[in-house]
């Protein structure tokens, strides 16, 4: 009980102090600007070189089957040319490894032919990207306004500038 009435008056001193606060009027005498620093961010544009390389396109199922199967049509062309020379050497019916040996190395063989005829067949150009950079920048958060106030120096802050001489009003609050 005896802390349920320490507590009350406690409050009471405290709506005391708060209802003894006026609004006056202060003439600026001074305004200075309050800085912070805040990160902003811009996007900067970048150049670089992108390349690409045109292929043939596939319409028809034969194309299909010989770009997939054989990696282009120089390639079908040199495995059948390897086969038969490995069949040849193979001594002509029965030697199947050198028959795939030879299949393999005629195909690689025209896959490289027909990717030096498509090197032409490239183009580059200049793209221009972005990338997102952060910089940091000095804002102003808030004015401090100063002046007198029944003959005591006052500063208060503000989220606007006054003008030297304006008058604004300030709230007083006496303890």
């Amino acid at each position: 009980m005896k802390k349920k009435a320490i507590a009350l008056g406690v409050l009471a001193g405290f709506l005391a102090i708060e209802a003894e606060a006026a609004s006056t009027q202060m003439e600026v005498t001074s305004v200075q600007p309050l800085y912070k620093t805040v990160t902003r961010y811009e996007n900067v544009p970048y150049t670089e070189t992108v390349c690409y390389r045109y292929q043939q396109n596939s319409r028809g199922l034969l194309e299909k089957v010989v770009d997939n199967g054989f990696g282009s049509q120089e390639g079908m062309v040199g495995t059948a040319i390897g086969y038969g020379i490995g069949n040849e050497i193979g001594g002509g019916s029965g030697n199947e490894i050198a028959k795939v040996v030879g299949a393999l190395i005629g195909n690689r063989i025209g896959n490289n032919i027909n990717e030096r005829k498509n090197v032409d067949h490239r183009t580059c150009e200049e793209v221009t990207n972005y990338t997102r950079q952060s910089f940091q920048e000095s804002v102003v958060d808030g004015y401090n306004v100063s002046g007198t106030v029944n003959g005591l120096p006052v500063t208060v802050k503000r989220n606007y500038q006054p003008v030297v001489g304006d008058t604004i009003t300030v709230n007083v609050r006496v303890w």
